[in-house]
C-alpha cells in the first residue's frame, strides 16, 4: 500500500503503517496557517513514535529544527553527507576558478552541489 498526500493523509486510518516519508521537510507548507493549527511534520515524528512507525525526513536542505533535534530527539540521518570538502580563501571575492571547475563538473555528470556563503560581516 502506498499513498501520497497533503497534510492530511495523516489523518487517515491506517493499520500496520511502516514507513512514513515527509519529503522536503523544510517546507513551511507543513504548517497549517488556519485551525486546525498542525505541524505535519511535527505530527508524523509523534505518530511515528506512539505507533512505532518508522519516519523519514528528506531534504537537501533540512531545516535548523530538524538539525537541532538530530542530537536532541535521537533522529537519525545525516546531514551534508560528501566525500569532497573545499575550504575558500576568505580574502578573495566572488567565486574562484576552482569553484567554478569544481560546479561545473558537478553539473556535467548530473550531481548536486550546495555552496554555503558567509553572510555575517
Amino acid at each position: 500500500l502506498l499513498v501520497a498526500g497533503a497534510r492530511s493523509a495523516l489523518f487517515l486510518p491506517f493499520r500496520n503503517l511502516g514507513l512514513i516519508v515527509v519529503d522536503e521537510e523544510h517546507d513551511n507548507s507543513y504548517k497549517a496557517s488556519n485551525q486546525p493549527f498542525i505541524n505535519a511534520r511535527d505530527l508524523a515524528l509523534f505518530l511515528g513514535q506512539k505507533n512505532n512507525i518508522k519516519v523519514v525526513l528528506g531534504s537537501a536542505t533540512p531545516s535548523l529544527t530538524s538539525f537541532y533535534k538530530q542530537k536532541s530527539f535521537r533522529l537519525k540521518g545525516t546531514f551534508f553527507d560528501s566525500k569532497k570538502h573545499f575550504l575558500y580563501d576568505e580574502n578573495e571575492l566572488g567565486i574562484t576558478p576552482m569553484l567554478l571547475s569544481e560546479l561545473e563538473k558537478s553539473l556535467k555528470h548530473q550531481k548536486q552541489a550546495i555552496v554555503f556563503l558567509p553572510t555575517r560581516a
